[in-house]
């Protein structure tokens, strides 16, 4: 009842808010053509009328003070971003600094770690640019409306002055005129100074991109010189001419170039610092409740499932936990140094290791192994650049324990006794030689002087290792999250979700698996120093305007168009899932309003997202008016038919004379009803078809529904006996079967009845009500139930059946054989010349 109770009071409250919003709507409309005349007014005489003038002063004034009040906030908030000078001043001792190096000198790590800060710039420019554009429109606005205001009352000031109004008002006229023009005034230099700090910012901007058109140049040619020899050969470095630093001098040069950029620009990450602690936080708070509720709903089952990576959560939280915190690390701050990346890479393999090694095999968790140590090897190059040419003995040592670490997975023992016993035995094998490749071509690389490409395919090897081991992890973790989550709402039996959750776990993992290729796509472009360049390829392909014959048209919006198609898609089959009458079934006052609702929200949002998807692709609304004007035209032509069933389908979801699981029968068809569409419905006949019924044969041809309001069936069942049997003990014997039969409802009542006195038999009849779908069993059972009952108490059922009589007639010889059919309790005796005995 507490369903019901609930649903009628938000229908009373639903009822008031609807009364309320029509009166406050026609309130608002009445407001609105007040203001309107008086604009009117204004406009057709340019002046306002003396009646008019104590109002609008007052109006007047009301719009001055909340143009000062907004100029006082937007000052305020401009007075809090003074640090736009200390940031333009901070950006200009960065290009000093990057200027100060040699041009032919720079490393690979240098150049993409510039690349990562002055990006960082540009972004934060932009978004004081956006906030500073925001500033300039609405002192835009303001100004405007300042303007109309100052030319109505001058114009009103100059009728005064030609008709005989009181002086008051005339002072009232001059004051307001003049605070009018103040607030000009004070607006007008509240322009300037965002106008000054415009300028000043799009000067920083272009700035900016010419120092990253700068850093891109040098990265090209970096590129460009991999495949050429820039240094000796190793054999002939000398050592102790390269550099003057001590080891601890070195170090300590590293640290200050490594953290120069956070400490001077915290401002840029603050934002992102916020961001991130709450996402933190909130993973936290999830991944905590995912466990517990776990353990509470199933038990402690981490000894069973150790083996299994689909609950890595469970079987190592805090791996998983710190795996996905460092994730996120990487989604929020895309645009870290360098040095701050890489040590968060460092601590990623640590973490995967730690959540899903236990699930691994030893091979496989060698590898593991293997990526963290060259991991920590390669993070620790940055030091050695300190050092000059003793660099180039570290990079040795570095390849160096790239081959000998790969080594033991490109022999044959591994490839036949341990590669085929592996769980990413085809990833693992498509990657082994390629890696232990590029470590042997970047040995020799560094020796023979080619330097560049020696860092370059280092660093190519190591993040590559790193890449595959993080997407493998990862997946596992965020699979085990949705996993979890679906365990979890599967014991949830209130949610009433359960038929649907099968389909979520397989679409959870369809977009991992995309998302993951895309993070692997994306990550491999940056290696290679690609991003850039493909995503502005990209840009100018799909933005730039293309002609066909007299069609203008652009790949974007083209693509905009099937991805609005598919987010309207994915919003219609998402409500078709929450509102599925399955999930309401133990609300049986509600039955049919989750249909109704549903078919309003797919209506509602198919409509819609067909709107902004014909918008997007530039189609001309307009025109698409005339079309469906002609669509209108054929449909009265052509398509009755057709929108006749639509109709009929929305009266048969909002009238709900038929609803899903009915039983109806109509056109001596007789089945259940599966599905109400939105043009057909589907009924499941007993024998196991399934009909398609447009919706208005349902809704104009005559319809029965067993089960509209009631699922239950009256049972009629007439059992004849002899004419000999106690009609008293066979009343009682009837009911007693009845009243113990467990399908059989208590209300109404099960009763027997005498029916009437029959050829050859005494009828009585068993009414009783049972669930429809228990129609024929119940029929079937209590039939047997009768016949063993009546047949344990002796009491005859009669039924048709042949005698013959055969009597000898006196002196002659001939026998006449007549026949019929007449029960025991009605025979008769013919005689041969057909008279009764």
């Amino acid at each position: 009842m507490a369903p019901i109770f609930l649903f009628r009071e938000a229908s009373k409250y639903l009822l008031f808010l609807l009364l309320l919003f029509v009166s406050l709507a026609a309130q608002a409309q009445a407001e609105f053509l007040t203001a309107t005349n008086d604009t009117l007014k204004a406009e057709e005489y340019g002046y306002f009328s003396i009646p008019e003038i104590d109002y609008e002063i007052k109006k007047t004034n009301n719009f001055l003070d909340k143009t000062a009040l907004n100029l006082i906030i937007i000052n305020e908030e401009l007075d809090k971003d003074t640090t736009y000078v200390a940031f333009f001043h901070q950006i200009e001792l960065g290009a000093n600094d990057f200027n100060s190096y040699d041009p032919n000198n720079l490393s690979k790590f240098f150049l993409d770690n510039n690349s990562r800060i002055w990006t960082s710039y540009k972004r934060r420019l932009y978004a004081i640019h956006d906030r500073s554009f925001d500033f300039l429109s609405t002192s835009e606005k303001l100004n405007q409306e300042l303007k109309k205001y100052a030319k109505t009352w001058e114009k009103t000031r100059e009728n005064a002055k030609k008709i005989r109004i009181p002086e008051v008002q005339k002072d009232k006229i001059r004051t307001i005129q003049n605070r009018i023009n103040k607030q000009n005034d004070e607006n007008y230099e509240f322009s300037l100074r965002i106008i000054n700090s415009e300028i000043a910012i799009s000067q920083q901007i272009a700035f900016v991109e010419d120092m990253l058109q700068e850093i891109r140049q040098l990265q090209n040619n970096y590129r460009s010189l991999l495949l050429q020899r820039e240094v000796n050969a190793i054999w002939n470095i000398q050592l102790k001419d390269t550099t003057n630093r001590s080891f601890y001098a070195a170090i300590k040069l590293a640290w200050y170039d490594n953290t120069k950029y956070i400490r001077k620009n915290y401002a840029i990450y603050s934002d992102n610092f916020t961001t991130y602690s709450l996402v933190v936080l909130l993973l936290f708070v999830f991944h905590l409740f995912l466990v517990r509720k776990y353990s509470k709903s199933f038990g402690d089952t981490r000894k069973t499932i150790v083996g299994d990576l689909r609950y890595v959560v469970l079987s190592a939280p805090i791996g998983a936990y710190f795996a996905a915190a460092i994730f996120l690390f990487f989604f929020i701050f895309d645009n870290m140094p360098l040095g701050i990346t890489n040590f968060a890479i460092i601590l990623m393999v640590l973490s995967i290791y730690i959540s899903i090694g236990k699930h691994l095999k030893k091979e496989e968790r060698k590898i593991i192994i293997i990526t963290f140590l060259l991991t920590l090897i390669n993070y620790f190059e940055i030091l050695a650049w300190y050092m000059g040419d003793y660099a180039r003995l570290y990079l040795l040592f570095e390849s160096s324990m790239g081959i000998i670490l790969t080594y033991p997975f490109i022999t044959k023992k591994f490839k036949i006794d341990i590669l085929p016993h592996l769980k990413s035995k085809k990833t693992i094998d498509l990657i082994r030689y390629p890696i232990f490749s590029i470590f042997v071509i970047s040995f020799f690389a560094n020796i023979f002087g080619y330097l560049h490409l020696c860092i370059f395919l280092e660093s190519v090897g190591v993040h590559i290792l790193f890449l595959i081991i993080a997407i493998i992890g990862l997946w596992h973790i965020f699979n085990g999250y949705t996993i979890l989550s679906i365990d979890i709402l599967s014991r949830m039996k209130s949610l009433g979700v359960n038929n649907q959750l099968e389909l979520l776990r397989k679409r959870s993992t369809q977009l991992f698996h995309l998302y993951f290729i895309y993070v692997f796509f994306n990550y491999f472009l940056n290696l290679f120093g690609y991003k850039n360049i493909f995503y502005s390829w990209l840009y100018d392909a799909f933005l730039d305007t293309r002609e066909l014959g007299s069609i203008s048209f652009r790949y974007w919006d083209i693509m905009l168009f099937f991805i609005l198609l598919t987010i309207t898609w994915a919003l219609i089959s998402l409500v078709k899932i929450i509102f599925d009458e399955e999930n309401f079934r133990k609300y049986s006052s509600w039955r049919g309003i989750p249909s109704a609702i549903s078919m309003t929200l797919r209506i509602l949002f198919a409509s819609v997202g067909l709107f902004f998807a014909f918008s997007a692709a530039g189609f001309d609304m307009d025109k698409l008016s005339i079309i469906v004007g002609a669509l209108g035209v054929g449909i009265g032509f052509g398509l009755q038919n057709i929108v006749n069933n639509y109709i009929s389908g929305l009266i048969l979801i909002y009238e709900r004379p038929v609803q899903k699981g009915d039983t109806v029968e109509v056109n001596n068809l007789v089945g259940e009803v599966v599905d109400i569409g939105i043009r057909r419905s589907n009924v499941r006949t007993f024998d196991g078809a399934e009909v398609i019924i447009p919706n208005a044969n349902l809704t104009s041809n005559q319809l029965i529904n067993w089960t509209l309001s009631d699922k239950h069936k009256r049972l009629d069942i007439t059992i004849g006996v002899s004419y000999g049997a106690n009609p008293n003990k066979v009343m009682k014997v009837l009911q007693d079967i009845i009243d113990h039969y467990p399908l059989i409802v208590n209300n109404p009542s099960p009763r027997v009845l005498f029916h009437e006195f029959g050829e050859s038999s005494v009828n009585f009849r068993i009414l009783a009500w049972v669930l429809f779908e228990n129609g024929i069993t119940a029929r079937s059972e209590i039939g047997i139930a009768i016949f063993n009952a009546l047949a344990e108490n002796k009491i005859e059922i009669p039924f048709p059946q042949m005698d013959i009589h055969i009597k000898e007639p006196k002196g002659d010889k001939k026998v006449t054989i007549k026949q019929e059919e007449k029960p025991p309790a009605h025979e008769k005796l013919i005689d041969d010349d057909g008279g009764d005995e």
